[in-house]
């Protein structure tokens, strides 16, 4: 029975994988990086995230530190375009703040020498504190930093009128993370609705600094760039972002009318909660990956 329930994992750990590869860049940096170098090749940027969170070991936040190192080398070698991503709790941000500024900050530094862009993403409401702080530390001093807002949080309106004052780089999410009714809007219309309204505040305030509009909401994308025509002077700092294997055609149109698209490329071995968070957003795949299973 034991063997049996083990199989069953397995085969659903693998069917889940499988199913998932669309999104993910591979199981280590090389695969990712050359994935990257394709998608160079197609005339979009890159944003390479190595998968991990919520490290509460210190060897591990060691390894995370060094993995990223090498990422960056390997990049620098293949003449990538594109920007790294990194999450707070990869760094132990829970376990020892000040450890986790001091590794990010050093990730930062090491990052402009290569000439990469570092974005710091945004994971539950109860890092979001940490989060923003730890970007205004790094971003007075270094400003090839930005950090992601999500439109989910009722809190995001004011949060962004702090970092408007400091001209901060801000990338637009909807959020993915499950957050309580208390502290996050709950339905599509909302989200959405808020996500106009902060990139409305975005457009009409913080000209001088990166835009990144990380959706696939076409509504929203379709409101952006209307935003861009009325805001001419934006264009250059506006970046669209999506999902390794999500809205191709869409990413060549913006291509073909000369904005700038990056690819989000996330890759390791501690895929599942991201790929669970993906599936969430996404109803239609877990019917078709639950009919697929019961075939």
């Amino acid at each position: 029975m034991v063997m049996n329930y083990l199989n069953r994992h397995e085969f659903f750990h693998r069917l889940l994988y499988g199913f998932s590869k669309k999104w993910l860049g591979g199981y280590n940096l090389n695969e990712a990086v050359h994935y990257a170098k394709m998608v160079n090749l197609d005339g979009m940027f890159t944003i390479i995230n190595y998968l991990g969170e919520e490290i509460t070991e210190l060897e591990q936040v060691e390894r995370n530190f060094c993995e990223y190192l090498s990422l960056l080398t390997h990049m620098n070698y293949r003449n990538i375009y594109g920007s790294i991503s990194i999450k707070p709790t990869q760094f132990g941000v829970d376990v020892n703040y000040d450890l986790c500024l001091k590794m990010i900050r050093k990730l930062v530094e090491i990052a402009f020498q290569f000439n990469y862009f570092v974005w710091l993403d945004m994971e539950s409401f109860l890092h979001v504190d940490n989060t923003l702080s730890i970007y205004l530390d790094i971003f007075r001093y270094n400003t090839n930093v930005g950090v992601a807002i999500q439109a989910n949080l009722i809190r995001s309106r004011i949060d962004l009128f702090h970092l408007i004052e400091y001209d901060s780089n801000i990338r637009l999410v909807k959020g993915a993370y499950h957050n309580t009714r208390k502290v996050a809007y709950q339905s599509k219309k909302e989200i959405r609705t808020n996500f106009l309204n902060l990139m409305d505040i975005l457009f009409t305030e913080n000209h001088n600094a990166i835009l990144a509009i990380a959706t696939h909401d076409t509504h929203i994308i379709r409101y952006a760039l209307t935003k861009c025509e009325k805001y001419p002077e934006t264009i250059n700092n506006v970046e669209f972002q999506f999902l390794k294997g999500v809205k191709c055609a869409l990413k060549k149109q913006l291509l073909d009318n000369n904005y700038q698209v990056c690819e989000y490329i996330p890759y390791g071995r501690s895929w599942l909660p991201f790929v669970l968070r993906r599936l969430k957003e996404r109803k239609r795949e877990i019917i078709f990956l639950t009919a697929s299973m019961i075939r």
